[in-house]
């Protein structure tokens, strides 16, 4: 009998628990470890879409205001080799530094400067140096001073895209390379990339006419 009054007497403490306490442990363990939602990082792209996108970019904000003074010219050099000028960054106002503008175009503007400069390709699987120096204009047959040159600091690769432009010194790229191309590449500000398809037509349609380095005919 006392067996028994004393397996009652635990059978009904068991009874008086909340349902809510009992389930508590099962309910930790089953939010423990879930997935969380994670917001996919932008960043511009080797390639022709990112690339028109990105110099439309350096037109409309290096036209912008006083904004010209801010352009800085873009470096790459392989290992401790020389520098070469790949191109320029800008940004669309000062809350976004040019160092910034590297960072989130480095995929970009790493491969501008392979392609320009197939030299940077020694090291397979490494990214050639990026370095910032004073812009120069390439209108004005400057190629620059590599001794002003500095490697870029600590950017932030985040930063909007729509902020910064990056225009390379001449396209990667010889369907813009080709013809009026070129021309019309450097010297003209359109809206998005309506003037590069232009430009490719119109090289097409005038295959005598070879533009040279700086896209000039």
């Amino acid at each position: 009998m006392q067996v028994l009054a004393a397996i009652t007497l635990l059978a009904g403490a068991s009874a008086l628990v909340p349902p809510s306490q009992r389930r508590s442990g099962v309910a930790l363990r089953a939010g423990f470890g879930a997935a969380t939602k994670k917001s996919k990082a932008k960043f511009v792209k080797p390639g022709k879409k990112d690339l028109e996108k990105q110099w439309e970019n350096f037109f409309v904000h290096q036209r912008s205001g006083s904004r010209l003074f801010s352009c800085e010219s873009v470096w790459a050099r392989a290992g401790e080799g020389e520098w070469l000028r790949v191109g320029a960054v800008v940004t669309k106002s000062d809350d976004v530094s040019n160092a910034d503008a590297v960072a989130a175009q480095k995929k970009l503007i790493s491969w501008s400067a392979t392609q320009l400069f197939p030299a940077l390709n020694a090291k397979k699987g490494q990214a050639p140096e990026l370095g910032l120096g004073p812009y120069v204009d390439d209108e004005k047959d400057d190629e620059g001073d590599a001794s002003k040159v500095a490697p870029v600091g600590k950017g932030d690769k985040a930063a909007p895209l729509s902020d910064v432009g990056f225009k390379p010194i001449r396209s990667p790229l010889d369907e813009h390379r080709a013809g009026l191309g070129a021309t019309l590449l450097n010297k003209s500000v359109g809206k998005g990339s309506a003037k590069f398809k232009g430009a490719a037509a119109a090289a097409s349609a005038a295959p005598g006419a070879a533009a040279d380095s700086k896209g000039v005919l």
